[in-house]
């Protein structure tokens, strides 16, 4: 185990810890000869993944959670119905409904792989709803499902019986915190499936609070402490059809993330389920699994790979293959945002740095692979490479300014990024 505590910071630091990195002829023995055991691992992985998340009939899959959520009668402290601690009792097996973060795709596939890694390690199904998020791939309708494979051939709207599709809803790892799909957005709401997000009556607003099932009483939100919240109450109640319509499908910056579906892997009562694969291999070969089966039948993986082949970067298995180190220099809102100073900004010599150190253990690299929003870290790296002939950079040809747009923090505050009106 890394010296990570338990759902807190990061106490592992891999330049420091060196004894946590592979040998180089450890590392060299692997890379020419993978255990055999691997792929057949891996194999047996994705057969019983395809299994689990295709059943003959949507609505009856023949592994899943089989908790069968009921509501305990309960009122907040202005008397509006809130949901408590309910009673549960072991049913017939069902999907849980995943969500994504108002992230980047890399974050995302990072956590819906480790989400829904988590499931699949315990025999448990999972489905995304329909919810579009801001921002998000608009060649494939929503979220970023052209750049991932199906997760199954069923959807939401094929189960017909949407008790039988669960979400664990909150910020705590309980099975009292969870509700069926027909229970959602419920009583002060209903849910649009087309959108797959809660429509509120008066005087109520979408919400990710557990207690109220999607749709909290405005006194929730206290808006005289948080004046930000009174603005979206505005927004959601503005009787523009078009801005209406931009925040239930998500293209408002608060409303993109209030959906109804898990979006945490710490949030689920999967978390920490150890499946065999994980005690014998380790998390990050099994998640490195999780991640390619989220991309390898991806709709737009063709067009993906041709780039990569453009970049000069090649998988293993090619002839033309070159070993290969990625550097992700993130400056921007990382460097000025006041509002997120836990961030740290690095100039390139920093991370060289930490290059020499690999090389130290594993030898010359051929080519690095850098990856920055940064046009002065490309400006850097352009010198490098005339003052060092040993060091080659490779990078996506891009126009880097149409990042540096922002206040004296360097943060982006364009006022059509806030309003759903502009946004689409």
């Amino acid at each position: 185990m890394l010296p990570t505590g338990f759902l807190g910071e990061c106490n592992h630091d891999i330049t420091k810890d060196l004894e946590y990195m592979p040998s180089r002829d450890y590392l060299e023995c692997i890379e020419k000869s993978p255990p055999e055991d691997w792929k057949f691992a891996k194999n047996a992985m994705y057969h019983r993944i395809d299994k689990l998340q295709n059943p003959k009939d949507c609505s009856n899959p023949s592994k899943g959670d089989p908790t069968e959520p009921v509501w305990k009668p309960a009122v907040d402290t202005k008397g509006f119905e809130i949901r408590r601690k309910g009673i549960k009792k072991e049913g017939k097996p069902k999907w849980n409904l995943l969500g994504y973060l108002h992230h980047g795709y890399g974050y995302n596939l990072f956590v819906l792989a480790w989400g829904a890694g988590n499931h699949w390690a315990s025999d448990v199904p999972v489905l995304v709803g329909n919810s579009k998020y801001r921002f998000s791939d608009v060649k494939c309708g929503k979220h970023w499902s052209c750049l991932l494979s199906p997760l199954s051939k069923c959807t939401v709207d094929d189960v017909k019986d949407k008790s039988r599709i669960l979400v664990y809803y909150g910020h705590h790892i309980s099975r009292s915190l969870v509700m069926s799909y027909d229970q959602l957005c419920k009583p002060n709401g209903y849910l649009d499936e087309k959108n797959g997000r809660c429509v509120c009556d008066k005087g109520f607003m979408p919400t990710s609070k557990t207690e109220y099932s999607g749709c909290a009483p405005y006194h929730s939100f206290e808006f005289e402490k948080n004046p930000r919240r009174d603005w979206h109450r505005q927004v959601w109640e503005d009787e523009d059809p078009q801005v209406r319509a931009a925040v239930r499908e998500g293209d408002d910056y608060y409303f993109s993330q209030i959906v109804p579906a898990e979006t945490n892997p710490a949030n689920t009562r999967y978390m920490h389920n150890f499946s065999m694969t994980r005690r014998k291999y380790g998390f990050l070969w099994e998640h490195a699994h999780w991640l390619w089966y989220l991309h390898k039948d991806a709709p737009l993986r063709p067009e993906l790979d041709a780039a990569i082949k453009n970049l000069g970067l090649f998988s293993s298995e090619d002839i033309n293959h070159k070993r290969t180190v990625g550097i992700h220099v993130r400056h921007g809102d990382s460097c000025h945002d006041v509002y997120q100073n836990h961030r740290k900004c690095y100039p390139l010599a920093y991370y060289m740095r930490l290059v020499k150190k690999l090389e130290d253990q594993y030898g010359p690299y051929d080519q690095i692979f850098l990856a920055t929003d940064d046009p002065k870290v490309i400006e850097d790296a352009t010198t490098l490479m005339i003052e060092d002939a040993q060091y080659k950079f490779v990078f996506q040809p891009i126009d880097r300014t149409i990042y540096e747009n922002g206040d004296e923090n360097g943060v982006d505050v364009r006022l059509e990024f806030n309003n759903p009106k502009l946004v689409r």
